[in-house]
Parts: C-alpha cells; structure tokens; sequence
C-alpha cells in the first residue's frame, strides 16, 4: 500500500474523493479537488487583472546569530534550526546539535541549553510560557523551567520521539503527551501519592505519531492514517478524520495541527486542509446510543489544495497558510526550489484565495516544503498576533498590515484621497495629514497637472502653516498657475500670508498673466480681499499704469440713438468683461476702499456698471450724478428711473429734461415715472408729457387726463397733438387709434362739446356701449335720440349693437324705451341675432319689474319696523340722578333743589341733566315758547315716572318737552362737542 500510494504521488495522479470517518461513522461533507482548482484559477485570473492588491501581511527578518558553529579541521559546520515554539515573550528554538534557545522577538538569545545531541523533533510551551518540553529523535523527552533551566522531567523512551505537548496548565497538573516511533500516544504524568512519573497509553494504533496539540481539555493528535482528536477529561475519542487515500507519504510533509479557540482545530497537511469543530452531541443520539460520549467531532470544510503546505494559522476571519509550489522538482537537472509562499484565504467565502505574496528566504533554493515551519501564540488576541516563519538559517516575521502600512500601500498605488481619508480617520504613527498631503500634492501637480484639484486641497492639508503656505505658492508661481489658488489662499484669521505675498500675487495678475483671465483675477483679487491685505497705494499705481497701455471699448459709451426708439431704449443685459473694464472697475472699488467716493464714481460712471447705483446711495452722491443722465439710463433704466424720479430734488428735473430732449423714449419714460412719483413736480412738462404719451403710450393718455386739472385742455391743443399722432409714421395700431379717438372724444366732453364727442365715439370707434355710457356720464337727455338715430342710419350691426346695450341706457334722467326703437327700426331690415338679443331684453325687464317690486316691499317692511322700535325708544322712561354725583351742567348745582319754588328738569337721551331755568338762560327757551292745549298735552304726555330725589319727570316725548318749555331738541353739552370735532375734520355724534 505504501509503495502504490508513493507511486500516484510522484506521478501527480489525482486521487479519489477523500474519505472520512469518525467514532460514531458520523458522514462529512467535503469538496472535491476539482471543483477548487477552477475556483482558484478564476481567483487568480481577477488578482491579474486588478493590478497590485493591497497587502494584508508585511516581513521582516531575524538573522540567527546565536546558532553554534562546529569546526572540523579546515571545515565549519554552522548548525541549523529544525523547529520552534512560540511564548508570550519569547521564541523556543530547536536546532540539529540538539541545543534549545530562548530569544526575544528581535532575536537576541536569552537562555540556551542543551538537554539532546540528535535533532530536536518538537517544542511545546504551556500557556504561561513558564516551561518548555523538547523531544528528539534520540528517544530523550525534556521538561523544565524557561528562564531557569532546570529539569522537572527527563525521560529516555529509546526509541525516536517525534511529538510532544505539554499540559497548558503545566505548572499545576505537571503532565504533557508524547509520541513518536513506538506507534503509541503516552501522557505521562506525575504521581502525587508516589512522587514519581506514570505513563498512560491512551492510543494505541500502530501508527507513527508526527504530531500532538494540546489545548484545553482537547488534545489532537496525527498518525500515518490519520488525525484524532480526544477528550482528556472525559476519556474519550471524540473524531477520527482519515487521511487521503492516495496522500503522499506522512513522513515528507509536516503535519500542522493549530487550535483556533477552544474548540476548533485546523488541518494542514501536504496538500489538504480541514477543519474540524467539536460541539456538544444531539440529545437524540445519546438516546439511540448512550455510550456515544457528549461531545462530537463534525468537519466543517475539507478539501485538497494545489500546493503543499507547510504551516496554517487562524487570520481574523480568514487563514493563512504558508505553503510550498506543488510543481515537482528535478535535482537530477540542477532544478533549485522556488519561494516559499504566503496566501490567506476567506473561509466565509468558499476559501476563495485574497492575498498570495512570496517570501524571500535565506538559501531558499536547496529547501523543500519539510524544511519550513509556522508557528505563533495560540492564546494571544487576534489583532497582536505575530507570525513566525522557520527556515534552517533564518525566521521571518509576518505580521498583519496595521494604518501605517495602508497608508503606504494607497500611497505606492497613487490613491492619495483615501491615504488622506485613513490619516484623518485612524490612528497612524509614521504619516500625518501634511505628509501624506503634500506628496498628494506633488503628483497633482507635477504628474497629473491637475492644479485646479490640487488647489481645491490647499487648505485642507496645509492648515495654518505659514512656511508650507509659502512654499506652495512659489510652487504654483513657477507654474503660472497662481489663477488657481486666487480662492483658495487664507485671507483672513489665523494665518496671514504678508503684505509682499498679496501684493506679488496681484502684480502678476496685473503683469505677469495679463490678458482676459489676469484683469478678471485681478478683479475677483480686489473684490474678495480685505484691504488690510496689500497697500492700496502701491496696488492703486500699478493699476492706473496698465489701464493707460489698454484701449477703452467703444461699448462704453451709450450709442447715439439710445432713449430715441424704444428698441434702442432697452439697456445692455450684461456687465462688460474687457480687461479695461475689469481694471476699471478695480481701480474704483480701490479707491471705494480708500474713502476717495469722487474718483471711485468717475470710474464707475465711465463704465456705467449697474452697482453704481447702489454706490450712489450708500454714499449720497445722488446731486454728483446729475451730468450723466444718458448714461445711466442706457445702462440701467428702471434703477436710473427710481433714482432719478425719487431723488427729484437734488436731481433738477430741468436738467434732467436738458439731456433727455433728443432722446424720446428716455424723456417719457422719466416723466411718466416722475408723475407717478409726485404729480406736483415737474408741472410745466405736462403738456410734452401729452405729447409723448400720444406718441408712445396712447392707453396712458386717458388715465392721465382724468387724474389732472393742470394740463391745457383745449380742442387745438389736445386733439391737435391726437391728430398729429393718428397721422404720423411709423402709423399706429389700430387699438391706439382707437385709444386716441377717445381722448378727442374726453377733450370734447369736457369742453361741453358733448354732440362732437358722440359723434367720434359712433363715428371712429363704433362702440354703442361707449356711446351710452357716455351719454350716462354727462346726464344728456337729448343726446340718447343722436344715439338711437345714428344707430338706425348705420346700418344693422349699429342697430344690433344698441339692442345689444339698450339695458345698460338707464342714466340719472331716463332709459332708452325699447319699445320706441322697434317702433322706427325699418320692417325689412336684417338684424343679425334679434331673436336672442329681444328675449334678453324681454328677460331684463321682467327682472327689472321683479327687483323694484321686492325692493319696495322691503323699504316697506323696514320703514314700518324702524317706525316701531323709534316709538318705542321715546316711549321709555328717563333715569335721572338727583344725587350730587350728577349736577346740572350749567350751574354745577343739584338737580334736586329744596325751594319753595317748583323747579323743573330738562334731561336727555345722552345722559346730560339740567335746570329748566338754566337751560331756558343759555338756549333762550323760555322767550317765545308756545305752550299746548291742555287736552293734547294730556292726551300726549308720557307717564310720569318715579326717580331717584323723590321728583317726578316727563319722558322726553315731543308733547312733553314742549309743555316743559318749548325746550330746543338738542343737548347743549353734546352740541358743543360735535361742532369742535367737526372743526377739526371729525364727525360728531348727536342724541
């Protein structure tokens, strides 16, 4: 079996599907070869493809100094490493000669010993990393003390140990397992009682044991056949996983068994990997069987790979694996050995491969796969865990890529952005935000010539480092790319640049650049900035100098026909971008900085730029302005307008009208804004306002005759200029027409011409419903007759429209008779729509009838209503008060007067009480009083009340103040009060 078994691996024949078997002949799923050789190609084909992936792992070397040099004659023999163990803070080395040394992680030795003269075959370390125990293929199993080196147990089994695993909690239980070529698996152990060491046979297979792990109450175990795993406390074999069919020889390739937690073991053997999980058995198995123990082995991923491996180690979610290239070698042709390989592989994503680096080792070319080992710190935390490649003349440290190494792989793979995004985000100890910045920096600029990005970053990465700062902008001068970073340079707070840097960058926008794009820089420069930045002077010069070399646009200057047509009347949309504009303006935002308001203003009516307005007014400069009206308006009309109109007394409308009375459109548009603004101002331009308004806005010509009394209203005047218009080019509408027609026909109105008006509105216009309401306006009888006849010798469509509106006739005098207008229409004349238009009318003097007579019921159920409520109100008696609280208001004396003389009392509605013989004094009622026939005065006398003093008092009834004195019906007090507030423009109230 053995030699057929040797036979299909050195003929790289494929085996048979693994097998697997356990205690309880438990069926495992595995995967077969392959199915993970296609996987694995596509892998790498994507790897290739995607250029160089970031790296999970780095290296590093330790050079072993330490090992021992034997000379024979003129020969040295250097001895050489066979394997390794790994503490908390130390490395366990073994070498051929036997010797065991203790190193620190940089490789400097602390301890060495030698307790074996063969080769040491393994090494296990408890999990305090106190004590050691070293086995050799000279049959001698050591156990002792790391840092003293004394021996707890020296054995000699005679017989060549291959593996050893010592108790984790060693210096407690003193007892470790070993096995080797006498085919048995031996814990030994210390006798408490008897003080000395016993040993256990806990498997005895025939098999060769090549390897042991312990961990917990778990230990692992590999033979020729296969691994097993067995429970210590318990007793129990937990799993048997039977090695390939056709697997190479056990004694060519090392066995690497690795506990990940407490109940995961790896598997790594020549060419296959499993994984194997112990969990607690299902209740329903120990019923069908209850000699099955509690726990059970189930393998959770098993499969053959396509190169050797030679050590595996748990990697955060993923593995590695150091492995060996599976392509054979012939010595025979001088053929040397490749390097040795690194890859991790996601075991939550099928094993696909990540990552596959190789490792350069010291003499690699003469080594095999058998001559590498892998080790690390099983009970170290994850993220700390250090891995240790061994090879006969050198270790080399693997360990996990921290923040540092990212940021260095992004920065080899020029992806700054998110070498940036990890410096900021995570800690990192040998890059800061500058240092990786500026190299990002560096290719922008120099690589990339993308200095647009690069200036956009400045800020961000620089910060408020003056000398950097200064650096970047030397370097962006060399480039001619200061444009760029125009937005971008600190203006302000923390950090300033120095008068000499702002003032060189705008010199070379002035002069160095030049151009379009220099003047604009220049001008974003001196808009953005805060003077304090530059000198003004200096700046100011240098300006005034480039802008005499420039030429001044014609486009500066308004044309000729502006304000002359209303086309030529619409203002630029856009500011002028010319250099000399752009420089211009400069120099007049320059000297708005230095308070110098004149020359700021010279500059800014030179280019009549529309934020001169808001300039103006900031500053009061309204009366500065007054010369240069045209240019303005061409630039701005409805700002100019507003200033000029609102500001009409500072801004003399005479001069105004001086500069505007060739251009027409100007003119009326600022009067017109002018008389809506203030319709005093500006009155002896009244009458060129009719003009223009015929002449460019006749709808407003009506309006405004309306509203004022001040214009020459005259038949020669108004009409004249209608006429002239109507005749006039370019020829006018034909609603314009129509719109000046009926100013003639207003002039005419009132100017009592009303027959020529209702001749022009008939005539011209041909609207009956003007003419009616027309007629309705000015109360003329006699004009509905002209009406009616011109409608009836215009034709039907006249006659048409005055059925149409014969309902709309009904003025302050009388209504057009419908019944007297059929009566004179001609029998044979066609009337377009009379049997609509005659029941409308029909219709409308039924509703007419109907709104009268409900009208009328109404007035009379209101009048009837207000008429009872009026007589019931005098009918109500009158509280008066005779306390001294309410004196009569004339003599300031009670009302309620102990004489022997009757007195009598006037009292009102409003609540004011007074004397009879007061009132009679100031109002004169007493003289010439006409006092009632006794009957009437009985028969119209109110009841008479009792009231607070014990004096009886009449209702103010009509009969009753006139038998008291023929009293006027007014309260003196409340009439003295509405005629002062009505001389002060309010309205009284009377009771």
């Amino acid at each position: 079996k053995a030699t057929v078994s040797v036979l299909y691996w050195l003929l790289n024949i494929p085996p048979r599907e693994m097998s697997t078997s356990s205690l309880e002949e438990e069926d495992v799923e595995y995967v077969e070869e392959e199915e993970e050789e296609e996987e694995y190609e596509e892998i790498e084909e994507e790897e290739e493809d995607e250029g160089e992936p970031m790296d999970l792992v780095k290296y590093e070397t330790l050079k072993l100094d330490f090992l021992h040099v034997e000379k024979t004659g003129n020969t040295e023999t250097v001895d050489s490493v066979c394997c390794m163990a790994v503490g908390k803070r130390f490395l366990v080395i073994g070498t051929q000669q036997g010797w065991l040394h203790v190193v620190d992680f940089n490789g400097n030795e602390i301890k060495q010993y030698q307790h074996h003269y063969t080769p040491i075959s393994d090494i296990s370390v408890d999990k305090e990393s106190e004590n050691v125990g070293a086995c050799s293929t000279d049959g001698r199993v050591s156990v002792g003390s790391v840092y003293s080196g004394q021996l707890s147990c020296h054995i000699n089994f005679d017989r060549p140990v291959s593996a050893i695993a010592i108790d984790p909690e060693y210096s407690v239980k003193q007892r470790f397992i070993t096995g080797g070529s006498e085919k048995k698996l031996i814990l030994v152990d210390k006798s408490f009682i008897l003080k000395r060491w016993q040993h256990t046979v806990l498997s005895n297979d025939q098999q060769k044991i090549h390897a042991i792990k312990w961990h917990g109450n778990l230990v692992a175990w590999a033979d020729d056949k296969s691994v097993k795993i067995y429970d210590i406390n318990a007793k129990t074999k937990i799993i048997r996983l039977e090695r390939e069919r056709h697997a190479p020889p056990a004694d060519l390739y090392r066995c690497n068994l690795v506990w990940e937690g407490d109940t995961t073991l790896l598997i790594a053997w020549a060419n296959w990997i499993a994984i194997c999980e112990v969990k607690p058995r299902i209740s329903s198995e120990r019923v069908q069987d209850p000699s099955l123990p509690d726990r059970a082995g189930e393998v959770r991923i098993r499969y053959r790979t396509r190169y050797f491996i030679s050590g595996v180690a748990p990697f955060g979610s993923k593995l590695l694996f150091l492995t060996y290239p599976a392509d054979s070698l012939d010595r025979s042709k001088g053929e040397l050995s490749p390097k040795p390989e690194i890859r991790i592989l996601d075991r939550e994503n099928g094993l696909n491969q990540i990552e596959m680096s190789t490792i350069k080792i010291e003499e690699y070319e003469h080594l095999l796969a058998k001559d590498y080992h892998m080790a690390c710190d099983e009970y170290e935390e994850e993220m700390e865990r250090i891995y240790y490649i061994l090879s006969p003349r050198q270790i080399a440290i693997c360990r996990p890529c921290d923040t540092d190494d990212r940021v260095a792989w992004f920065i080899r793979n020029r992806r700054f952005e998110e070498a940036l995004q990890l410096v900021k985000t995570e800690h990192v100890n040998n890059y800061t935000t500058l240092s990786v910045g500026e190299k990002y920096l560096v290719y922008l600029v120099d690589t990339a010539q993308q200095y647009e990005k690069a200036a956009s970053l400045l800020k961000g990465i620089l910060g408020t480092n003056l000398e950097i700062w200064l650096k970047w902008i030397h370097i962006f001068r060399e480039k001619n790319q200061l444009e760029c970073i125009i937005d971008k340079i600190p203006i302000g707070g923390e950090l300033n640049l120095g008068q000499e840097v702002y003032e060189m960058i705008l010199h070379y926008f002035l002069w160095g650049r030049g151009g379009d794009s220099g003047a604009r820089d220049f001008y974003e420069a001196i808009k953005k900035w805060p003077t304090n930045l530059y000198g003004g002077t200096r700046i100011i010069n240098s300006a005034k100098q480039l802008l005499e070399d420039l030429t001044k646009p014609d486009v500066l200057d308004p044309p000729a026909t502006a304000g002359t047509t209303m086309e030529d009347a619409t203002s630029p949309d856009q500011e002028n971008s010319d250099p000399y504009s752009l420089i211009c303006v400069s120099l007049a935002m320059l000297y708005e900085n230095q308070n110098d308001h004149q020359k700021a203003l010279e500059k800014y009516l030179l280019l009549g730029r529309s934020d001169v307005f808001g300039f103006i007014e900031r500053h009061n400069l309204q009366s500065a302005v007054a010369d240069h009206v045209v240019q303005l308006l061409w630039k701005n009309q409805s700002r100019a307008l507003s200033m000029l109109t609102k500001n009409h007394t500072e801004i003399s409308v005479q001069k105004v009208v001086e500069q505007l009375h060739d251009r027409p459109v100007y003119l009326y548009r600022y009067l017109d804004m002018l008389h809506q603004e203030d319709s005093r101002a500006g009155l002896e331009y009244h009458d060129q306002l009719i003009e223009l308004y015929a002449k460019f806005a006749p709808s407003k010509l009506l309006p405004y005759l309306r509203r004022t009394e001040t214009a020459q209203l005259t038949s020669a005047s108004v009409a004249e200029v209608c006429a002239r218009r109507l005749e006039s080019k370019p020829p006018v509408t034909e609603e314009e027409a129509k719109q000046l027609y009926r100013v003639q026909a207003y002039v005419h109105g009132r100017l009592g011409e009303r027959t020529q008006a209702l001749e022009i509105l008939i005539s011209k216009i041909k609207s009956v419903r003007e003419s009616i309401a027309f007629i309705v306006d000015h109360d003329d009888e006699e004009l509905f007759e002209t009406l009616v006849q011109a409608c009836l010798d215009g034709g039907q469509h006249f006659v048409a429209d005055l059925l149409e509106h014969i309902g709309d006739a009904e003025g302050p005098t009388r209504a057009i008779e419908p019944l007297d207008v059929f009566n004179r229409i001609q029998e044979d004349m066609e009337i377009p729509g009379l049997k609509g238009k005659l029941i409308r009318i029909m219709s409308d003097q039924t509703l007419r009838k109907y709104l009268k007579q409900g009208c009328l019921r109404v007035l009379e159920k209101d009048v009837s209503t207000l008429g009872v409520a009026l007589k019931q109100s005098y009918s109500k008696g009158l509280i008066v008060d005779t306390s001294r609280k309410n004196p009569c208001l004339i003599c300031d004396r009670p009302i309620a007067l102990q004489t022997s003389k009757p007195q009598g009392v006037v009292a009102f509605l409003c609540g004011h009480s007074y004397h009879k013989e007061c009132y009679n004094n100031v109002t004169g009622g007493a003289a010439g009083a006409k006092k009632p026939k006794p009957k009437e005065v009985e028969r119209k006398a109110p009841k008479i009340i009792r009231i607070k003093g014990g004096i009886p008092v009449r209702a103010p009834s009509s009969a009753a103040t006139s038998y008291l004195g023929d009293v006027k019906p007014r309260c003196p007090t409340c009439k003295h009060a509405q005629r002062e507030q009505t001389r002060r423009g309010g309205r009284g109230h009377g009771l």
